[in-house]
């Protein structure tokens, strides 16, 4: 009885600790491992999340400024521009970009200073394959600048084509690219007209190694819209259904039906040099439903 006692309040012995010791450790190592582990799929997701987020707003944007591109065009019965530019406005219009869109619109219709009158009776002016059109005395050129988009418009004919400003002399107002494929001022009772536009644009950038979305309205500076945007790519189908590869004439501007974008993204890391982000892809369609004739 005694010696059973005294070996109870012996305790354990070092072997015994220590293996006790080693059993703590291999749980404790297992359980971290499989904290970490649940922690990194949680982060995982959470970016998959945040980088799907950012793709789909970016796509859906877009999309929403197709469908409503040329906004104002019933106002004046204009049917088919070339109201959609696949670049981002700083190239020449006959040139096609696939990670780059100009969107154009009427601002308000029902503005009288968004329109200017053309001036009646100068021989020449407006001639097919002019860059160079004369604007009434009376018109208002306040905020008119270089590199504004207008559209030329003749309600006597139908006939319309946007340009873009290069030169204001005067009150006769320039362009280059595309030449005047109308005569203005047509023959008629109503003069012909130059209406101001609003145009938005997008492109995909990488400045210091960080991928973005810009967005452009009208004059204002570019502005870094969404980040993570790695590819920014459109496809433009005509009325028949077949992908439009070389978009370079008014003709082709004009037919242009549907607008496919496919955004792919990334979810930044701060300061990991950008080893296993979520990268994800999202595709997104529009008719431009104020282009339909």
């Amino acid at each position: 009885m005694n010696h059973a006692r005294a070996k109870r309040a012996r305790g354990f012995t070092l072997v015994e600790m220590l293996i006790a010791l080693v059993m703590f450790s291999v749980i404790g190592l297992a359980a971290t491992n499989f904290m970490m582990k649940q922690s990194q799929f949680m982060g995982r997701t959470s970016e998959v999340a945040s980088a799907q987020q950012g793709v789909r707003a970016a796509a859906d944007r877009i999309a929403t400024d197709v469908r409503v591109v040329g906004q104002g065009l019933n106002f004046y019965q204009i049917q088919l521009p070339d109201m959609i530019v696949p670049n981002d406005g700083t190239v020449g219009v006959n040139v096609h970009q696939s990670n780059a869109i100009s969107l154009i619109g009427i601002p308000d219709p029902t503005d009288p200073s968004n329109q200017l009158a053309m001036a009646s009776g100068v021989v020449g002016n407006g001639d097919v394959g002019d860059t160079q059109i004369t604007v009434d005395s009376t018109a208002n050129l306040t905020g008119l600048a270089i590199g504004e988009r207008l559209i030329l418009y003749d309600p006597n004919s139908g006939n319309s084509q946007v340009v873009a400003l290069t030169g204001i002399v005067g009150f006769d107002l320039q362009f280059t690219g595309d030449t005047l494929i109308y005569q203005f001022p047509a023959g008629g009772t109503t003069p012909a007209r130059a209406i101001k536009l609003n145009e938005v644009r997008y492109r995909q950038r990488t400045v210091g190694g960080t991928p973005f979305l810009e967005r452009k309205v009208n004059r204002d500076a570019w502005q870094r819209f969404i980040d993570g945007i790695v590819t920014l790519d459109f496809k433009y189908y005509d009325p028949t259904g077949t992908e439009m590869t070389s978009i370079t004439t008014k003709t082709q501007r004009r037919n242009i039906h549907e607008v496919r974008v496919e955004v792919e993204g990334i979810q930044l890391r701060l300061g990991s040099g950008g080893e296993n982000r979520a990268h994800v892809k999202y595709r997104s369609s529009a008719v431009p439903r104020n282009m339909i004739p």
